[in-house]
Parts: structure tokens; C-alpha cells; sequence
């Protein structure tokens, strides 16, 4: 099996893992940042434990590796902690959809860091966008839910594709595992502060939720993309993961009965459409030399 193919099920299997981080977001009767700081302590003590059974830790002498690692790590953490907060203040679906026009950022990104060209097909696609999130938000006005909950999901976006940009830019020659690791531990280590760990009243549901979140949502979903990062370009696993929000809906469809919208449904199909066109038409080499 080639290093390609093993990305692209590695990718397809984290965009499935991760779609269930909605419906935990919903469950987990926690503030985002609490639920955030459980995922990542839970997730670090797994991949620490991993990472010494198998043998993986490295160590990083390279200045510019440290500070990309810490960086990373905090980019993540804004990730985890607003897309957590823009679902509960609005639903699965919008903080889902707002969240992924994050592929189309990516390949922005990409074309001005990496081509320096101009397209003017990408400022339609980026209309289209702005189309998709007026179709999703029912209430344009500052104090809606909905509103907040675009705002949130799409700076939590801008996070990730950033993150994952670095990722695929550098520490290529560290493990994933080890990689996902110190970024986990940079997050345990920036919401420590913050984290009343003691202050605050769990119930089982909430405790099992953490878990869950930090072994499968985190550990296990996070290590299959960032190795995914290795063979392809951020702007491939970006299409590929489009699954996720699909499978985030249908999640919170069976288990919280929420039903999209139309014109949620409309809006999401339109982002989804402006991911593979910007992709495909765009990307005419996306897999990387191996």
C-alpha cells in the first residue's frame, strides 16, 4: 500500500472520529475551555504513555522547531475552544459549516504563501462563501446565537488552517504521534490557569464525554491527520475532511434530534461545493513527492 493511499484512509478515519466532537459538545454540560483542558490532559497522558512504549520521542535542538511546536499548540487550543463555544452557543450544524470553510482558506493560504498569484475565481468562491454563511445564519444582528456562532466557528477555521499549514511546512522529520503530543501538552499547559479543575461539579456523563474526546476525538483523530500531512498537502486533506461535517449532522441528527434547516443544508451544500472546486480545479498536483 502506497505512503498516498495510507494518508487518504488515515484522513477519511479522522473526519469520521472527529464528526462525533459535535454531538460531545452538546452532551458535555461544561464551559468550552473546561471540556478543552479535559481533552487535552486526557489525550497527553495517552500519547505520552504511547509515545515512550514505542519508543518515538525525539529530541528537538532547532530553535524554529520549538517555537513552531508552542505555536501550533496554541493555534489548537483557540481551535478546540472557540468550534466547542460555537456550538453550544448555536447548533452542530452551524458550527460545523462555519467552521468548515477552513478547506478554503487553506488553498488561499497556500496560493499566497506558496504561488503568489492572483485568481480571480477565488474572490467568487469567497462570495460564495459569504452566500453559504448568510444562508445558515437566520439572524444577521450582533446579539443573535446563530450570528455568534458563525463568528466563533470561523475564527476557530482560520486557527486550523493555519495550524495545519505549519504542520505540513515543518517537523516533517519528527513522528506524528510525537508531534501531536507536544502540541497537546502546550494546550494541557496554556488552559492549566484557567481550568478550575477542583471548582467545578462533573457528572458521569461529563467524565465519560472527556475521555472520549481526549483518547478517540483527540489522541487518535489528530495523530491519523497530522500523518496524513506527511504524504499530502494541506489543501487535499482539507477536501478530503469535508466528510466530517456530514457525518457531524447526522450524528446530532440521531442522537440530539436536530433536524438542519433548508436552508442550513443549502448553505452547507454551497461551502461544500466551493471546497471541491477550489480543490480540484486549482490543486493539479496534490499529492507531494515521496
Amino acid at each position: 500500500m502506497s505512503n498516498q493511499l495510507k494518508s487518504l484512509i488515515n484522513v477519511n478515519l479522522s473526519g469520521v472520529l472527529l464528526g462525533t466532537s459535535g454531538i460531545l459538545s452538546k452532551l458535555i454540560f461544561l464551559p468550552a475551555h473546561i471540556i478543552i483542558f479535559g481533552r487535552a490532559l486526557v489525550a497527553m497522558i495517552c500519547l505520552v504513555g504511547f509515545v515512550f512504549i514505542t519508543k518515538q520521542t525525539q529530541k528537538i535542538n532547532s530553535i524554529p522547531d520549538r517555537v513552531s511546536i508552542v505555536i501550533q499548540g496554541i493555534l489548537l487550543t483557540l481551535h478546540w475552544v472557540t468550534f466547542v463555544h460555537s456550538i453550544q452557543v448555536s447548533s452542530v450544524a452551524i458550527g460545523f459549516i462555519s467552521f468548515f470553510t477552513y478547506p478554503l482558506m487553506t488553498t488561499i493560504l497556500e496560493t499566497i504563501l506558496y504561488k503568489d498569484r492572483f485568481e480571480f475565481k477565488k474572490v467568487i468562491n469567497g462570495l460564495l462563501v459569504l452566500t453559504a454563511l448568510w444562508l445558515i445564519t437566520p439572524e444577521f444582528t450582533l446579539g443573535s446565537a446563530s450570528f455568534h456562532g458563525v463568528l466563533w466557528g470561523l475564527f476557530s477555521a482560520s486557527c486550523f488552517a493555519i495550524r495545519n499549514l505549519l504542520s505540513q511546512h515543518s517537523l516533517k522529520s519528527y513522528s506524528s504521534a510525537y508531534t501531536m503530543t507536544l502540541q497537546v501538552i502546550v494546550s494541557t499547559l496554556c488552559l492549566l490557569p484557567f481550568s478550575q479543575l477542583f471548582h467545578i461539579e462533573y457528572t458521569q456523563t461529563d467524565i465519560i464525554g472527556i475521555i472520549f474526546f481526549g483518547t478517540v476525538v483527540t489522541a487518535l483523530a489528530h495523530t491519523l491527520l497530522i500523518s496524513s500531512l506527511k504524504s499530502l498537502k494541506a489543501s487535499t486533506v482539507a477536501l478530503v475532511a469535508s466528510i466530517e461535517p456530514v457525518f457531524g449532522i447526522l450524528f446530532a441528527f440521531i442522537f440530539l434530534k436536530e433536524t438542519p434547516s433548508m436552508a442550513t443544508i443549502l448553505g452547507g451544500s454551497l461551502i461544500l461545493y466551493v471546497v471541491v472546486s477550489e480543490t480540484i480545479n486549482n490543486r493539479k498536483a496534490d499529492l507531494l513527492p515521496i
